[in-house]
Formats: structure tokens, C-alpha cells, sequence
């Protein structure tokens, strides 16, 4: 069995257990139910207990309830007592919900629970509590009165219970929590409550919370409703519906509803305590809490602290927040947003649903939803964030030294909601983005991002100013950004770089090169730096900036250049043409043609008075300038517009930019170019140098000084000294005849076979033109 076989088996071994607990849970509260209506019956009533809210019925409860193993009834009525402890195998039932109220005295202790198993050293095994009002009476002296420590001031409570249920009950205004599981303080590791069952509960007034659970594994509670906790507890910031932490595993909370409190569901733990993990929220609703649902591990979330060892493995699926608000009296420094997630890893959020209705009162400025403090390895999937019309951002990947990142969407859908869409902050370059519309009128960012590095595919947006800006730069669009090497509509290939690319190929193309790519070719080759093969068979570009372009079997060993070839087997020798970036050079083995209108070899040739001369005109030299050439003296050539080849144009820089030696040949030197390099984990920049042959700098070179090229300068003119050219002509001119310059006009020759030769008079001469056209050969 391979390691990955290995895995699985563990994970399906685990799953199975989880399906098992629940199974078995399910299974034995079935039993449970026939053996209420089959054991024998205690009715409070028969032990004294009156029900009439004035007397205390304590002693008819003990009575009642004696050693256990026994059925109690407890009819409609309201029953005033310290406590009620349940032993082993105790079935105690109500009549239902407001029908049956077991209510405080005034005078027990504030350290007491209300109902709860018996055993709170050991535990106590198949316990069942249902259909009653518990109410731990926080009123007068009991409200004001010190806060017991856990799991202690409960109105209804299982410490270290095993297979135990609670069903169809409403705990009320517990001194501390209104419905407890834990283990007894002190036993959290060796009495941990187990497969405990809470269904069709409901519970308010927590002095802190209203459910929670504490060291317990397998606790499953069930279509419940928790709703304005009191939040009088210590006068802190943590008052919930729902809570899951210390020590917590495999807690499951399924179709369940909260309301008003600071946090609709949390899970989590303090600093020194295991974080609640294996954990889910399934079908659950958030309703005007301060934070809908909070994940975090409290001291493990700033870059000086330790990484949480325990913050693992959360679910969340289809659930909805709405209208996250500020409940007046509870705790004004918490933040009020839709979702936080802090210091946990693998946290799987699925058909996740965030809406106002008009109620929020997220503050302008802030973000719906957070992920930061050290949170990773997160998938969110199937987002709806909608008409949060105030806030900043729908969602934020909050960066800076705390930050981790590594937030995995897909199909986010923002309709009408914050001012901008999705940020990223600094240091943050490890997301995945993948599909999503991004719906708002008037928006300003559909993506704010400070880094690079987070891929995005596949979004949609509408009404954003500015659909993307990213590492400070405004898109138009929403880019499309892949990382980590690249294979596109390729049936098989390695880009073996991070930053590589393999594009419509095929044979096993290898791009190795960072920033290397191969595109449309077959068994193609980048291994150079920034170097690509494109268009080619079997080619390979070895060199840094080197390129392969529709080539065969052809290897380009140079940097900073481009070559094509074609070849029997892979070989440098096979390049047909080279262009250099690095000097400028040309080189090709075969024919450079040129098109049937272009017929002559040009240079360009500076005139003595600075200014154009007309197409056509016969030119001489005088010393290092041209002018229209007189009669008898020697013809350089003809103003031209039908070049080939034109040569000294100087396009792109000064003609003298670069030293040379006494023939006119440039002067190179080795020169160090230094290159940044980009680290696509870290996003840290490094310097790298290599050594490129380039031509010496003329040190009178000015690079501030605007270079005009000579093809935009009336004075420099271009003269076709050798082919066929179009030449200005007198009337005497006739094909066939050799020509003479008489004022840069073309006049016959009375040399035959000397000078240049009329092929062809393309226009004859026209008076009022002052000149005719005839097509002569120069040679």
C-alpha cells in the first residue's frame, strides 16, 4: 500500500467513525424512547413535589430520582429548586417547553446548575433530559451577585457525560452559560463528554453564552435556537449563540438559528487551551449578531506569537449571515462584520450566503467579511456577498507581518454590495481566484491588490470604476493571472519553471528557463532565461533571451538574439538567419529579396545647403555632402523612393553613439548587466549579473539629447546609387540613349555605351511640369 493509499484509509477510517457516532446516537435514543414508555414510571407529584412556583421541590426531585436507572416524570407546573443531579441511566421528561418549568430558588448557591448529570468527577453515561423550561433565574442578588468558574451557573449542563441526550428543552438566563458540555475542571483529557445529542433546543440570556461546549468529543446539537444572550459574564467581549471551544472535537452544529448575540457561532479557544477543531456548521443562519460566525484561536494570532498547534480542519456549508448589527450593551469594541477567520488552517467554507436586508450596521470603511491572523489553507467556494452598499470591501485577505494568505475562491458572486469588491494586502500573494461575477453601480475597485502574485481566472465584472488594480496599477478588465508554470492547450509538455510557459505543443516540450516558453511547436526546448522556441520542430533555445522561430531541428546558442533554421538532426549549425538585438547584426544564409516596386541600393548622403532635394534628381558629391549634379562632372546618383536596401539611416540613436577604430569598425567591450530576479514565494527581489559583449560608448554621447532620425530630417536625403531608378529628364531623353546631368536633370549623352542607360521613359516631358520620368539602369 502506497503513502497516498495510506491516507485514505485513515481519512475513510475517520469519517466512518464520525458517521458511526452519530449512527449509534441515533440508534440508542430510539432505544431510549421505547424504554421511557415501557420502564416504570416516577412522577415527581408522588414524591411532594408541588409545581405551584413558591415551593422548593428539591427533596421530591432527589426522592424522585434516587439512584437512578428510573424513568422520571415531571409533569406541567413550575418547580422551584437548588438543583437536579441525574445519575446513570436517567430519563428525565417534562411535559414540554412552558408546560414543564424548573426554575432557581433565590436562595441556592450561585455556583449551582440547574440540571445536570450527577457525577461531575467521572461522569455519567446515558442521561437523557426533555421536553421542559430551564430557567437559572438571574434576578435581583443572583444577577449581581460573583460569576462561578465552568462549568458551573448553568441552567442545564453535562460534565463528562457519555452517550447522553438533551431534547425539546429551553434553558433560560444561566449565571454563566444557558447550556453547557465539558468535562469536570481539572479531568479535561481523561473525562472529556462524549457522543452527546442537543436537539430542538432553545436557550437566551447567557450570562455568556448560551450554548457551548468545552473538552468533549462528538457532540452533535441539533435544529436549535439560541438567541440574545445577556452578556453580563465578566464584561467581556464574548457573548455567543453558539460556541464551540477549548479542547472541543468533532462538534457538529446542523440546522440551527442565531440571533442577537456578539457572535452567531464561534469556534475557537483561549491562548493556553487545544483550539475546538474537526468541527462543522451545517445549515445554519446568523441573524443580527455583531460577528455572524467567528473562527480564531485567541494568542495565536500576532506574528510574536506561536503558531496554534490544534487550530485545524473546520467546515461551514450552506449557511447564511444577515444583517450583522450592533446589539445595544453588548461589548462596543467588537468590530461589526459578516465572518472573521484567525490563526486556524484547513478551513473548508462551502454555499456560504452574506446578506443585508437593510439592518446591517457594518461601518462604512470596514469589510464584510476578514481573513487574517495567521489563517491559511482555506477554501472558499460558492460566495454570495449581497447589497452591503457602504462597507469598503465584500472580502478582505488582511496582509502585513501577521498574515499567512493562502485563501483558495471559486464562484464568488458580489452583487450591489461594498464599495469594492476583493482585497489582498501587502505581503499577500498566495490566493487562487477562480470564477465569479462582480456585480455593483458606482463600484471602485472590483480587485484591490498590493501584490502580484495571487492567481485570478475567469471573472465577470459590471459597474466597477475600476475592475482591477493590482500592485498599484489600474486594469480596464479583470486579468486573467496564472502562476506556477503554464500548460495550455498542449496534449503533453513540462514547464518545469515557476515562471514558464508550454503552449498548443506537443512531443514532451520542456520550458526550464525561468521565464522560458514554447509555443506551437513540437518537442521544443527553452532552457535559457527568458527564452522561447516558437513555431518550431524539434529546435532549442540554450542562451538567456535567446529565441527559436519557425525553425527545424535547430539550436540558437546566442543570448539577445532571434534565429530560424532547418536541419536533419538538432544542431546549432542549422540556424539560416540570425537577427542580434545586442549589435544590431543581420545574417542570413540565403537571398534577401526585396519587393517588385523597391529596385535600387540606397544610402542616405547629407545635402550642402541643408535642405531636400526633389525625387529624381542626379547628384554628385562635393567632398562629403551631395548637390545636383552640373554638367560633366561625375553622377553619385539619384534621389530615390524605390530603395531596397537603404543603409545609414540611423533610426534609433545618434550615428556616432559608439567608438570605432581607424576603418570604421565598432569597438566592443565586455559589459556587466545586472538583471532582478523575483523569489515567487516570498515575492523578495535579488540583483543577478551576466556578461554581455556590446559596443564601447562614445563618452560625447548625450542619452538626454532627443535623437530625430535622419529619414524625418529635410537634409539628409536617400540616393540610389546602384539598380533601377526613376530620374528626371529633358525633352531630348528617348529609351535606349545614355545620360548626362545638366542641373540634376537627365539630358542625353552624345557618349554612347558610356554613363548610364534609359530602359524605359515612364513620362514623357511636359512643359508645364519642367520635366519628364524615364526608368534608368545604374550599374
Amino acid at each position: 500500500m502506497d503513502n497516498f493509499q495510506k491516507i485514505d484509509s485513515k481519512l475513510g477510517s475517520a469519517l466512518q467513525k464520525d458517521s458511526k457516532q452519530y449512527t449509534n446516537l441515533v440508534e440508542r435514543f430510539e432505544d431510549i424512547e421505547t424504554l421511557v414508555e415501557t420502564n416504570t414510571k416516577y412522577n415527581v407529584r408522588d414524591y411532594g413535589a408541588k409545581g405551584d412556583g413558591v415551593t422548593n421541590d428539591t427533596k421530591a426531585f432527589k426522592d424522585a430520582i434516587g439512584t437512578g436507572k428510573r424513568t422520571v416524570l415531571v409533569p406541567a407546573g413550575t418547580y422551584v429548586v437548588d438543583e437536579v443531579k441525574l445519575p446513570d441511566n436517567t430519563y428525565f421528561i417534562g411535559e414540554g417547553i412552558g408546560l414543564t418549568v424548573i426554575i432557581s430558588s433565590t436562595t441556592a448557591s450561585v455556583n449551582n446548575t440547574v440540571v445536570s448529570n450527577a457525577d461531575w468527577k467521572n461522569g455519567n453515561t446515558n442521561v437523557l433530559i426533555k421536553g421542559m423550561t430551564v430557567d437559572w433565574n438571574k434576578k435581583g442578588a443572583r444577577l449581581d451577585a460573583p460569576y462561578p468558574g465552568r462549568p458551573e451557573g448553568c441552567a442545564v449542563a453535562l460534565v463528562g457525560a457519555r452517550d447522553s441526550y438533551i431534547r425539546e428543552v429551553f434553558a433560560k438566563d444561566g449565571k454563566i452559560h444557558s447550556f453547557e458540555v465539558t468535562a469536570p475542571r481539572g479531568s479535561e483529557n481523561t473525562v472529556r463528554a462524549k457522543r452527546i445529542w442537543i436537539s430542538n433546543c432553545i436557550a437566551t440570556g447567557g450570562g455568556d453564552d448560551n450554548f457551548t461546549t468545552h473538552y468533549c468529543d462528538h457532540v452533535y446539537i441539533e435544529n436549535c435556537y439560541s438567541f440574545d444572550p445577556m452578556g453580563t459574564f465578566g464584561n467581556t467581549s464574548n457573548t455567543n449563540c453558539f460556541e464551540i471551544d477549548d479542547g472541543s472535537v468533532n462538534v457538529h452544529i446542523t440546522n440551527c438559528l442565531a440571533v442577537g448575540g456578539v457572535r452567531g457561532y464561534e469556534i475557537k479557544a483561549h491562548a493556553s487551551a487545544p483550539a475546538g477543531m474537526n468541527s462543522s456548521l451545517t445549515n445554519c443562519t446568523a441573524i443580527n449578531n455583531v460577528l455572524g460566525i467567528n473562527i480564531r484561536h485567541i494568542g495565536h494570532h500576532l506574528d510574536s506569537n506561536p503558531t496554534s498547534t490544534s487550530a485545524w480542519d473546520v467546515s461551514i456549508q450552506n449557511c447564511f449571515i444577515y444583517d450583522p448589527k450592533r446589539n445595544a450593551g453588548l461589548y462596543d469594541a467588537v468590530t461589526v462584520r459578516a465572518m472573521e477567520v484567525s490563526a486556524y488552517r484547513n478551513v473548508n467554507i462551502s454555499n456560504l450566503h452574506v446578506i443585508n436586508t437593510g439592518g446591517s450596521e457594518i461601518e462604512a470603511g470596514e469589510a464584510v467579511m476578514e481573513f487574517r491572523f495567521k489563517s491559511e489553507n482555506i477554501n472558499v467556494n460558492n460566495l454570495t456577498v449581497r447589497n452591503f452598499t457602504k462597507q469598503s470591501y465584500d472580502v478582505m485577505v488582511v496582509g502585513g507581518e501577521n498574515s499567512r494568505g493562502r485563501v483558495n475562491f471559486s464562484n464568488i458572486s458580489l452583487w450591489q454590495s461594498a464599495e469594492s469588491g476583493v482585497f489582498t494586502g501587502t505581503g499577500v500573494n498566495n490566493c487562487n481566484f477562480i470564477g465569479g461575477q462582480l456585480v455593483k453601480s458606482g463600484g471602485k475597485y472590483g480587485f484591490d491588490m498590493y501584490e502580484q502574485g495571487n492567481t485570478m481566472l475567469g471573472f465577470q465584472w459590471y459597474g466597477y470604476d475600476i475592475p482591477a488594480r493590482i500592485s498599484h496599477k489600474n486594469y480596464e478588465h479583470i486579468p486573467n493571472r496564472l502562476r506556477h508554470g503554464l500548460l495550455a492547450g498542449t496534449s503533453n509538455g513540462h514547464p518545469l519553471n515557476s515562471v514558464s510557459a508550454i503552449l498548443a505543443c506537443t512531443s514532451g516540450s520542456e520550458a526550464t528557463g525561468s521565464k522560458s516558453v514554447v509555443i506551437s511547436s513540437v518537442g521544443g526546448k527553452a532552457s535559457g532565461d527568458r527564452s522561447a522556441v516558437i513555431n518550431s520542430s524539434r529546435s532549442e533555445a540554450t542562451a538567456n533571451s535567446a529565441t527559436v522561430l519557425n525553425a527545424y531541428n535547430t539550436i540558437n546558442p546566442t543570448s539577445d538574439s532571434i534565429a530560424g533554421g532547418f536541419g536533419s538532426s538538432p544542431s546549432s549549425s542549422n540556424r539560416k538567419w540570425d537577427i542580434n538585438s545586442s549589435n544590431g547584426n543581420i545574417k542570413a544564409a540565403g537571398t534577401v529579396s526585396s519587393g517588385s516596386s523597391f529596385s535600387d541600393y540606397a544610402e542616405y548622403f547629407e545635402s550642402l545647403d541643408g535642405k531636400a532635394i526633389p525625387t529624381g534628381t542626379i547628384v554628385t558629391l562635393d567632398k562629403d555632402k551631395i548637390r545636383p549634379a552640373r554638367e560633366g562632372e561625375d553622377m553619385l546618383g539619384v534621389i530615390s523612393e524605390t530603395a531596397g536596401i537603404v543603409l545609414g539611416e540611423a533610426p534609433f540613436t545618434w550615428a556616432n553613439r559608439y567608438e570605432t577604430n581607424d576603418f570604421g569598425g565598432y569597438i566592443y567591450e565586455e559589459v556587466e548587466v545586472t538583471e532582478e530576479e523575483v523569489n515567487e514565494v516570498t515575492g523578495e527581489i535579488t540583483q543577478k549579473t551576466r556578461m554581455v559583449t556590446l559596443p564601447k560608448e562614445n563618452p560625447e554621447y548625450d542619452p538626454e539629447k532627443v535623437q530625430i532620425s535622419r529619414a524625418d530630417r529635410p537634409e539628409w536625403n536617400i540616393v540610389g546609387l546602384v539598380g533601377q531608378v526613376y530620374v528626371r529628364t529633358d525633352e531630348t531623353i528617348e529609351a535606349g540613349d545614355y545620360i548626362e546631368a545638366e542641373e540634376g536633370t537627365a539630358t542625353k549623352s552624345e557618349y554612347a555605351g558610356q554613363g548610364w542607360k534609359v530602359m524605359k521613359v515612364t513620362k514623357p516631358y511636359e512643359t508645364e511640369k519642367g520635366y519628364g520620368v524615364a526608368k534608368v539602369m545604374i550599374k
